[in-house]
């Protein structure tokens, strides 16, 4: 009787550190997508300032 209720404690253990590792890897690429969203949007306003200076100079 003893080994079934190791047995449970052991899946159970189980389950919760491989529920955390699948939230961790959730959050890490969702933390990637977001520095990569925001990058993006510097670039894009970079790029906007930069063409608009250009269009500055040469009217």
């Amino acid at each position: 009787m003893k080994y079934g209720a190791y047995k449970n404690a052991l899946e159970h253990s189980y389950n919760n550190v491989s529920n955390y590792n699948l939230n961790l890897t959730l959050d890490e690429s969702r933390t990637r997508d977001l520095d990569m969203a925001s990058e993006v949007m510097r670039l894009t306003q970079r790029n906007i300032l930069s063409r608009a200076t250009q269009a500055a100079c040469t009217s």
